[in-house]
């Protein structure tokens, strides 16, 4: 499945299949958990005096939306980290997800790869894009971030829609890291290479392939 970038980021992408009997939970919630534990460790000031916060806002900041009105989904689990709230543990595909975002504080999302039809594509939104999102929230996107496939809108870098959510019956993923334009290419092909190996050690990945996409000029 091909992603274009019609925006000037950076992104990852990790396509595979899943094998759900395969997935360890409770090993997961716990990787979930010294994650955030390691966060508060770390760190007792404001999220935003972080370097790699800063990295995520600069996403944001090139199509001018203020990110501390409209936070990158990495920096939203690092917020509940640092509170000490319990981490969320949904699917092993979306927590491995989770586990990867909050670890590189890169905004990424967990897709249903059946769920998906033709290319994606990630624009700009349109005044009409909009979808019933994972939080509950009709959520709309003139101006942001959106992927659409052939569909319609899908998914973004603060929060993704329900139609292509992940399940207990999902046997295929498709995943994109979101980063700067500016972000290191290697560094970024060296993140999906660790997500793809972390879905078939925790989740029965298999057939996993990762690619880096620049912006389309």
């Amino acid at each position: 499945m091909k992603l274009t970038l019609r925006l000037p980021i950076r992104a990852a992408v990790i396509e595979g299949g899943i094998r759900a009997a395969a997935a360890r939970s409770t090993e997961l919630a716990d990787r979930l958990a010294s994650c955030a534990a390691s966060w508060r460790e770390r760190h007792d000031g404001p999220p935003g005096d972080l370097q790699d916060v800063k990295v995520a806002r600069d996403l944001f900041r090139a199509l001018g939306i203020d990110p501390t009105r409209r936070r990158p989904s990495s920096e939203a689990l690092l917020r509940r980290a640092l509170r000490g709230d319990s981490m969320p543990t949904v699917n092993p595909a979306v927590d491995v997800g989770n586990w990867c975002s909050l670890e590189w504080l890169l905004p990424l999302g967990v897709y249903a790869r059946d769920a998906l039809q033709g290319d994606v594509v990630l624009r700009r939104g349109r005044a009409d894009d909009a979808y019933d999102a994972l939080n509950g929230r009709r959520m709309t996107f003139e101006n942001r971030y959106v992927l659409v496939d052939d569909m319609g809108p899908f998914g973004s870098p603060m929060t993704d829609s329900l139609r292509t959510s992940v399940g207990p019956t999902t046997r295929g993923v498709f995943v994109v890291v979101y980063a700067p334009a500016t972000f290191d290419a290697l560094d970024l092909a060296e993140r999906a290479d660790e997500l793809a190996r972390r879905l078939c050690e925790y989740c029965g990945g298999h057939d996993m392939s990762t690619e880096v996409v620049a912006h389309a000029v």
